[in-house]
């Protein structure tokens, strides 16, 4: 979270984030980057092409509203105020 502040103070606005886990280690940090640095606008995105999860994490529940555990992470991640895109487009 230092770096993170440290990057604002350089005038940076946006964090690209992607991982191993997207509905744990990824939703889990990208939400709560999100909230603590709400109050300076940083702007938090989620790559899923930069993201992934075990295969039975993209298979529908039952108990998830037919949700996969990803796509119910997806959910959760834009409810708090994330950005996910499928793939940033680099210039």
């Amino acid at each position: 979270r230092q770096w993170v502040g440290r990057c604002m103070d350089q005038g940076k606005k946006t964090l690209i984030m992607g991982g191993c886990t997207l509905n744990s280690c990824v939703r889990v940090s990208s939400i709560e980057t999100f909230i603590e640095f709400r109050n300076r606008n940083l702007q938090v995105v989620v790559d899923l092409s930069l993201s992934g999860a075990r295969t039975k994490n993209y298979i529908s529940s039952p108990g998830s509203n037919g949700l996969s555990a990803v796509e119910s992470a997806v959910v959760q991640m834009l409810d708090e105020g994330v950005q996910v895109v499928r793939q940033i487009e680099w210039n």
